[in-house]
């Protein structure tokens, strides 16, 4: 599978570390966010799951949790895409754009890898924003798909 180390290039004094479910306690949440898992109980443990199943990390300045992220294989070929992030990603965004783009980029070099997709609440503009920087395309809404009945957007990048 997919080694982040060999496909991320951090800016100076950030590490990337293997993503530990501590770290989901050390993020400050937006409203959406805190919503989305106050309606979903467990997902935690889903969350856990996922990162077990797929390459995951998290991004650190200093002992500051700025992003956690992976991978999760659903056929061969074809990848979802999952992210945490929490307020302080606000001061570190340009360096953390600019690196998430890059490891975007460098997928397109995976062998078989033909597609990976994302799914963002309709109301998260932030993260639609953010998905369509990195060349995610909207391909539909998922109705009533998240916590508490609302939508989603599926989005994807093709290689």
């Amino acid at each position: 599978m997919i080694d982040f180390q060999n496909f991320i290039n951090l800016p100076d004094g950030y590490r990337l570390i293997p993503f530990s479910p501590a770290h989901w306690y050390m993020y400050d949440y937006s409203e959406i966010e805190r919503r989305a898992f106050d309606g979903f109980p467990g997902y935690l443990n889903w969350l856990t799951a996922q990162s077990q199943i797929g390459p995951s990390a998290t991004a650190m300045l200093g002992g500051e949790c700025v992003m956690s992220f992976g991978l999760v294989p659903i056929i061969p070929g074809v990848c979802e895409f999952w992210m945490l992030r929490g307020s302080a990603l606000k001061g570190h965004s340009r360096p953390l754009l600019r690196s998430a783009r890059q490891f975007f980029d460098a997928l397109g070099t995976v062998p078989d890898l033909r597609r990976v997709q994302f799914t963002v609440q309709v109301q998260n503009f932030a993260g639609v924003r953010f998905a369509k920087w990195l060349n995610f395309e909207v391909e539909g809404t998922m109705r009533k798909l998240m916590p508490g009945g609302s939508d989603a957007l599926q989005m994807s990048r093709i290689y």
